[in-house]
């Protein structure tokens, strides 16, 4: 169901707003996912940010923060990747897709997955929600010319 709000002329009906409404049942359930490469850095910053967003959505979530990551050794974001397969979550929200993956095959691979399984992946910082058709397009352009 859509909340729809607009204008209403004699002809046209005018969407300015249209808002996905959930009730309490069906609250989107979120993972979100904070890496950082080096031991130095502080994922602190992703973290506030992906909890300050599920909490404005009125998402459940589950954190999980990766520290001094390589590409071969990420065990967090493999033990994550399973549950999103085995549809634990509704979505993953990462602060930026390069946080996601290390290069573009390796992300235009696990999210078109994650896609056909019917799991939403978010980038806060890109602005990308692959639950639109927008938002794919746009994924696909960025990911395109990503540094991953």
């Amino acid at each position: 169901m859509v909340l729809l709000s607009g204008i209403m002329t004699d002809e046209f009906f005018f969407v300015t707003n249209a808002v996905p409404y959930m009730n309490e049942s069906s609250k989107m359930k979120v993972a979100l996912y904070a890496r950082v490469s080096k031991q130095e850095q502080n994922p602190d910053m992703q973290k506030h940010s992906l909890i300050v967003k599920a909490e404005r959505e009125g998402w459940d979530y589950e954190l999980f923060m990766e520290k001094e990551s390589s590409q071969k050794t990420r065990p967090i974001k493999y033990d994550l990747y399973q549950r999103l397969l085995r549809k634990e979550f509704d979505a993953v929200v990462v602060w930026k897709i390069d946080r996601w993956a290390r290069s573009t095959q390796e992300l235009s691979k696990e999210v078109s997955t994650l896609f056909n399984k019917g799991v939403k992946f978010i980038s806060l910082t890109d602005n990308i929600d692959l639950s639109s058709a927008s938002g794919m397009l746009q994924f696909n352009i960025i990911s395109a010319f990503c540094p991953v």
